[in-house]
């Protein structure tokens, strides 16, 4: 059965099997990179805003022999799962006052989001586009989220940079900047997934391999990301914040797209070339990241006397 054929017969069978009044929609999504993806939204009476459930892991449970019903159930299970968890009603998505404090910030590819960002408040940052969204759930985990659009500042009757004002001032105080050295990233990540997965190493391996890493590191590098390391990779867009790391280190920066969620930081005098370090990133996003992940496969440069240069944009 082909995709969007099963996209039908889960709303069909979906609306058999949900509550009386409620109704059930597919709605095709254009996400980040133009990827067109399709979701189940179940709107019930008393809630305005509903979970959007993307169905291509249930596609392939039911191409492996799951049952369409036992499907839908699953879907109905993390519809009922997250819905109370949105913290925003319809009636507050029209009230600035209300939505202010939930605008976050993203930053995503210009050029591979062109079509979307016709209709998106951006600033331009290299060939980058800074753009915020409303976090609607409260742990602001990027489950749940809602692109501010055009229409929005228009409904809300604020400006763009009124908007970003906040968002900026929200990103600041609630996601601020978070910068680890790669070694203690991997060396925290591989515990947390050796104790999840109750693997038999021990954090004393965990610590003697990365400590190895430590001693043979010829070139240091950073992760630079928010602190709860969604979205996280605007914090480059933060000058003052680079320019008090790249003097603690006396060097100049090489900026490492790695994702939407994170970029990398490598000191200039590493002695590795800007050509050499965009190699690896190409290499990483075509065999390491999903093509929604992906933000460039460029390396930016970040000097201690100039910073980083805003482009003009007034889209």
């Amino acid at each position: 059965m082909e995709y969007l054929d099963f996209c039908d017969k889960v709303k069909l069978k979906l609306q058999e099997m949900v509550d009386e009044g409620a109704t059930v929609r597919i709605q095709k999504v254009l996400k980040n990179n133009n990827i067109v993806r399709y979701a189940a939204v179940i709107s019930e009476k008393d809630n305005n805003i509903s979970p959007s459930i993307y169905l291509e892991n249930f596609y392939g449970d039911y191409i492996n022999g799951q049952s369409l019903s036992s499907v839908c159930r699953e879907i109905i299970q993390v519809h009922e799962k997250y819905k109370d968890g949105l913290s925003l009603n319809i009636d507050e998505y029209f009230d600035y006052n209300c939505v202010k404090d939930k605008l976050y910030l993203k930053l995503i590819n210009r050029k591979k989001n062109e079509e979307f960002l016709k209709n998106i408040p951006y600033r331009a940052v290299y060939d980058l586009a800074l753009i915020a969204y409303i976090a609607l759930d409260e742990a602001n985990n990027g489950q749940a989220t809602i692109t501010v659009t055009n229409r929005n500042l228009d409904i809300w009757k604020v400006s763009k940079e009124e908007m970003f004002e906040a968002a900026f001032l929200n990103a600041s105080e609630n996601a601020p900047p978070k910068l680890e050295k790669m070694t203690s990233l991997m060396r925290k990540l591989l515990k947390e997934k050796c104790f999840d997965m109750e693997m038999d190493e021990t954090e004393e391996d965990i610590d003697s391999v990365i400590d190895m890493i430590e001693e043979n590191e010829g070139n240091v590098m950073y992760v630079l990301s928010n602190n709860n390391r969604i979205n996280g990779a605007y914090c480059m867009i933060y000058e003052e914040y680079l320019r008090k790391f790249a003097e603690s280190i006396n060097s100049d920066l090489f900026i490492l797209p790695s994702s939407i969620h994170e970029v990398l930081l490598m000191p200039m005098s590493c002695g590795i070339t800007k050509k050499e370090l965009e190699c690896m990133v190409r290499s990483i996003n075509s065999s390491d990241l999903s093509p929604g992940e992906v933000l460039s496969d460029n390396v930016y440069e970040f000097y201690r006397e100039s910073g980083i240069l805003w482009e003009n944009n007034d889209e």
